[in-house]
């Protein structure tokens, strides 16, 4: 076994499960990665170290095979139960952090769609009005000032219906949708 061999078992004994990448990190050896990669697939048909791929990444990792005792076992599996616990743990703190940012981008949704609202009403009742003072230059201004009050009594009704609407039709599903969520 070269000297090179040598201290790649030693580091992937050392740190591993290890990745080629990390192995030529913690490497205080000055060789390219080509023959790192070479002298662990050497370590590997040798059986000195063994490999496995990581299903997520894809990523191979090195390490070494031990001989395991009954209390080698027993530890282990006290350390499965308490990186299950771990793993449990934080899935469940991410989901809180989910049902929270989605509870918010409901409440970001209605605000849009409420502001939106006011500015549809805001611009009708504009439009209504500036049209009405065009047409006072050219009528009898008693009939308009009426017309106007008429007109904008109207407005504001359907404005206001509008208004409702969107609250009842839009808002309030996405509000109570995240309030179902919540409680479930």
């Amino acid at each position: 076994m070269s000297d090179i061999d040598k201290r790649i078992e030693e580091i992937v004994r050392e740190k591993g499960p290890i990745t080629l990448v990390n192995i030529c990190k913690e490497s205080d050896l000055d060789i390219a990665i080509n023959s790192i990669r070479i002298s662990l697939n050497r370590l590997v048909e040798e059986g000195q170290i063994s490999k496995l791929e990581a299903k997520n990444s894809g990523n191979i990792y090195y390490y070494v095979e031990k001989k395991s005792t009954h209390k080698d076992l027993s530890n282990m599996h006290k350390e499965i139960a308490k990186e299950t616990v771990e793993v449990k743990d934080t899935y469940e703190e991410l989901e809180k952090k989910y049902e929270k940012i989605n509870k918010n981008v409901n409440g970001i949704y209605a605000n849009i769609i409420s502001i939106i609202s006011i500015f549809v009403a805001i611009f009708a009742l504009i439009t209504v009005n500036a049209n009405i003072a065009f047409k006072l230059t050219e009528e009898n201004m008693a009939n308009v000032f009426k017309g106007i009050i008429t007109i904008n009594i109207f407005v504001v009704i359907c404005i206001i219906v509008l208004l409702l609407i969107v609250r009842f039709v839009i808002i309030e599903p996405l509000l109570n949708g995240t309030k179902k969520d919540k409680k479930s």
